[in-house]
């Protein structure tokens, strides 16, 4: 019962990042629990957009409020350690 309560007690994160792609908006993507303490803004990102689309895109900001309009999709890899300069 002790397991349960641990896991239970993870914090699921979330990622707004913003995307090589003619929309004007961010899209949020889900933070695998491995990299909850790696992911900061100003990191890029690999991420698949769509169905077949793999992307590079900088995180903007974390929270932990889901998307209302979609299921987000986990990052796939972190190419940086500390954020890219502005």
């Amino acid at each position: 019962m002790e397991i349960f309560e641990q896991v239970d007690s993870r914090n699921t994160f979330f990622a707004e990042l913003l995307l090589p792609v003619p929309i004007p908006k961010l899209f949020t993507y889900r933070i695998p629990f491995i990299l909850n303490d790696k992911v900061k803004p100003g990191l890029r990102s690999i991420v698949q957009f769509g169905d077949r689309k793999v992307l590079t895109g900088i995180i903007i900001n974390v929270h932990e409020t889901p998307p209302k309009e979609y299921e987000a999709k986990y990052i796939l890899e972190l190419l940086d350690d500390e954020p890219i300069n502005n």
